[in-house]
Formats: C-alpha cells, sequence, structure tokens
C-alpha cells in the first residue's frame, strides 16, 4: 500500500495449488472444521540465506534511543519471515516496550530495507543491548548495539 511514493504497508502471502478444505456442515459461528490443509511443505525447500546487515545511525536523545539498521538480501531466494527481537544483555530477556519499524518482514533477491528500533533506555535497565535476528531460511545471529 503506498501514501504517494511511500510504502505504507507490505504484505506477503503464500498459497499452496491445493487450498484448505473445509466442512461448512459442521461449522459454528466462531469454528469452521478443516478436513484438509492446504499444503505448504515446499516453503521447507528454500535455500538457507544469508543477509547483510549494517547499522546506520545510532541516535541517544536523553533516555530514547533510536537505531537504524540496513538490511540487504543479495542471493537468489527469498529470505522469509525475518523476525527481530530486541534483548537485554544483562538479563537475556526481551526490552519493552520496544517499536518497530517493521519486526516481521521478508526480503525478495537484491531488495533491501531500512528498519527503524526505537526504545527508552530505563526500559533496558541502563544496559547495553542486542538485536537477535532470525528467519525461515535464515541462521538465527546477533546485531550488537552498544
Amino acid at each position: 500500500m503506498f501514501n504517494q511514493n511511500e510504502i505504507v504497508s507490505k504484505n506477503i502471502y503464500w498459497l499452496s495449488k491445493n487450498m484448505d478444505e473445509m466442512d461448512y456442515t459442521k461449522s459454528t459461528f466462531y469454528n469452521v472444521e478443516v478436513t484438509k490443509y492446504a499444503n505448504l511443505t515446499f516453503l521447507n525447500d528454500l535455500n538457507q540465506v544469508k543477509i547483510n546487515t549494517k547499522i546506520i545511525s545510532f541516535n541517544s536523545n536523553n533516555d530514547e534511543r533510536e537505531i537504524k539498521i540496513l538490511f540487504e538480501n543479495n542471493n537468489n531466494c527469498v529470505a522469509l519471515l525475518i523476525e527481530l527481537r530486541l534483548i537485554k544483555e544483562s538479563k537475556d530477556e526481551n526490552v519493552v516496550p520496544v517499536f518497530y519499524s517493521d519486526n516481521y518482514f521478508s526480503l525478495f533477491k537484491n531488495e533491501n530495507v531500512v528498519i527503524t528500533i526505537n526504545y527508552n533506555i530505563n526500559d533496558a535497565d541502563n544496559k547495553s543491548t542486542r538485536i537477535e535476528v532470525r528467519g525461515w531460511n535464515i541462521n538465527p545471529f546477533i546485531i550488537s548495539s552498544k
């Protein structure tokens, strides 16, 4: 979805050649029984990919922190369902709350994106943090964020 030339929302859907089959005769107002599920096992055959990352800015304003990271996929295969987590180094737990411009995204061949992460240093116990990156077909890795 675009607002003028800016991407506002990006959604990716993986469809099977065969859709889910439902038994509507056994449905209720809150549930429909699935008798056969779509076959998405081909996603298990995606090549493992390595994505490149670069912290392009790290800004502090009083207790507020903002990190901007460039993610690049220079592979011939999609990097699917990339998830980010900001972790407290001292306790090995999530920083909460934290605000991501996007924290669950995919990158197609030769695609890149800049992700912004905002948080309050007090919510990280005034300690250093790291960013854990994982995805469907990427090996998990860590970005040190000071």
